[in-house]
């Protein structure tokens, strides 16, 4: 799965509260991400923003969910997601 339609499906997950990634954080499409990392200006912009979501080519999502961690909805969830 992409990490596009990964954060997608995330977002609609009952379970999360809050996904936070490059592709919220800037409210783009794939489509506009690659223009955005092909136009030298664009890029020059966006750079802080990218760096703290990209790395070594691998897009970061971090995922706030409802619930205690400790609590059995939530840890079950977890295992699911491995």
């Amino acid at each position: 799965m992409n990490a596009y339609l990964l954060n997608q499906k995330l977002a609609q997950d009952p379970l999360v509260r809050n996904v936070d990634s490059i592709f919220s954080r800037l409210r783009l499409s794939p489509e506009q991400f690659a223009r955005l990392s092909q136009d030298p200006g664009l890029k020059a912009k966006s750079e802080p923003i990218v760096q703290r979501y990209v790395n070594q080519n691998k897009k970061l999502i971090q995922v706030t969910l409802k619930g205690e961690p400790s609590s059995k909805t939530v840890r079950s969830w977890l295992r699911i997601q491995e």
